[in-house]
């Protein structure tokens, strides 16, 4: 119990209860200075790009994205931004020809570790990466740079449509083996060596995958092709480098010595090969349209690669997809979808695929409701009008809870939360970090705790502490001042966490307590 002198203290009783979501956080490696290696990645990106030229993309310049590298969150590189945010200095040391580097101390945001965003830098966007992670092929790391400053690109390239907000079912049977189904095809269709028209497989799969959306409403429909354009067409640019460069074993690389790990992409068969194989969702996961999003969006930009060459061009229309080109080049009328459908079924083993899922996602549930439906303690911290920099760091695994069995708990909650706030709306759905938060840090505001389970979610996170005190004195809050419902300097200290914000508005109810974070920041 924290006992400042000067501070206010108030304790609380409440009761409620918890969630689920997937990854482990990784090792922090050992800082190295940025250096000649990694702007010679950099340059290596543009080799290739100058090597193959509108193949890739048209009009797709890599040279014209800026490209942020963040070294373990103590210091920044920016090559090619128009104007780097204060703190940066010109860096001169080891220059890229025609392009500005800047440098700084820190960082504009935290992370990522071994990954990239499409972010904005400065008021512009930017490719944004971590620098490379100890055993990741340089060649893969070149393949996420590009992939990044593809996003950046295709934001101009093409206007988003309107109304594209849905969450697509995931813990239903016909949906995720339909959706297993259309991979099994799209993998066939893509690792075919016979030299056979693929028009016939292609048509199966416009056919499967319009049996899938017959009962989605239209706003799904719209967002699954938003999306499957958004990752797919990224990672479209990764299988289609690899793809060019295969056809000539790869190129000459420019800085060779600058990367002894670096071999030009000589294996860029095998690269694509690997980037085929991740079409077919893995062995013993409920397909989830977060895995079919990237490959299923990058197989078709492949299969129309073969069957409508000039795809690209036709993209740039706002609201244009992927699988709306398909359709127009291989219509399908309801008779044949029938057909069609039916030798789908036969051809790839739907019946194994359909009682595989089933079963997985009567287990999944099982396992997720065992988390969902602990009694305890709920806290909400609204943190979606904070502003970056973000970082976190979670205690252990790290698992998905699928928005609609987190929509029907959040229902049998809503008698003992009220309805003062509407559930979040994110694509990648609720996750529970179940080991805990390490580190949380936004702006003002910090987050530490034991080693017990939070959900996280788009706009905030919760906490559930299995074994409450009765007279709430695990729960309390601590302010510098208070003015009705907002609170300066507050410290939020439970049995499991300690929050610490410069200035919230706190909601409070017989079971919940929500903190609101405010600016200006």
């Amino acid at each position: 119990m924290h006992s400042q002198a000067g501070r206010q203290v108030i304790m609380y009783g409440a009761l409620l209860v918890l969630a689920v979501a997937t990854t482990v956080a990784a090792e922090e490696a050992e800082y190295r200075p940025l250096g000649k290696v990694d702007v010679g990645r950099v340059e290596e990106l543009y080799h290739i790009a100058d090597q193959l030229g509108d193949s890739l993309w048209p009009g797709f310049d890599v040279r014209r994205i800026p490209i942020g590298i963040n070294n373990m969150d103590k210091e920044e590189l920016l090559v090619a931004h128009p104007s780097p945010p204060e703190g940066f200095v010109p860096y001169s040391e080891f220059p890229i020809e025609n392009q500005t580097m800047h440098i700084m101390d820190g960082c504009t945001r935290y992370g990522p570790r071994n990954g990239g965003w499409a972010v904005e830098v400065g008021g512009v966007r930017s490719a944004y990466v971590g620098t490379k992670a100890d055993g990741l092929p340089t060649e893969d790391y070149i393949s996420l740079i590009i992939h990044e400053c593809f996003h950046v690109f295709q934001r101009d390239y093409r206007e988003m449509a309107d109304g594209a907000w849905g969450e697509l079912p995931e813990l239903d049977t016909d949906y995720s083996s339909l959706l297993a189904l259309e991979s099994r095809i799209l993998h066939a269709i893509l690792t075919d060596t016979t030299g056979r028209d693929i028009r016939e497989t292609a048509k199966m799969f416009v056919a499967v995958r319009q049996e899938r959306r017959e009962d989605l409403p239209a706003d799904i429909i719209l967002s699954e092709g938003e999306e499957e354009y958004n990752e797919g067409t990224a990672t479209y640019i990764q299988a289609r480098m690899y793809e060019l460069l295969a056809r000539n074993a790869g190129i000459e690389p420019k800085y060779p010595g600058t990367d002894p790990h670096y071999r030009g992409f000589e294996s860029a068969d095998s690269l694509l090969q690997l980037m085929l194989g991740r079409i077919l969702p893995p062995p013993g996961f409920v397909v989830t349209f977060f895995h079919s999003k990237y490959n299923h969006g990058m197989a078709l930009g492949l299969v129309l690669d073969r069957a409508r060459p000039d795809w690209k061009r036709e993209m740039s229309e706002k609201g244009s997809t992927q699988f709306g080109l398909l359709e127009k080049e291989l219509p399908v009328t309801d008779d044949e979808r029938e057909a069609l459908v039916r030798a789908a079924k036969v051809k790839f083993r739907y019946r194994d695929v359909f009682t595989e899922q089933e079963r997985l996602i009567t287990a999944r549930t099982d396992t997720l409701l065992q988390f969902l439906e602990v009694p305890g303690r709920r806290y909400r911290v609204f943190i979606s009008e904070l502003p970056p920099p973000i970082n976190w760091k979670p205690h252990g695994p790290v698992y998905k809870v699928p928005s609609d069995l987190m929509y029907e708990v959040d229902d049998r909650l809503a008698p003992l939360i009220g309805d003062y706030e509407p559930i979040a709306k994110s694509n990648h759905g609720p996750t529970i970090w179940l080991g805990g938060i390490e580190k949380f840090e936004m702006a003002g505001l910090r987050c530490e705790t034991k080693q017990v389970p939070v959900i996280f979610r788009m706009e905030f996170f919760e906490w559930i502490d299995p074994e409450p005190a009765e007279d709430g004195s695990d729960l309390m809050l601590e302010f510098a001042s208070r003015d009705g419902d907002v609170y300066s300097d507050l410290t939020m200290t439970t049995d499991g966490f300690v929050l610490r914000v410069p200035k919230a508005h706190v909601v409070q109810t017989e079971h919940l307590v929500a903190i609101y974070p405010q600016g200006p920041w």
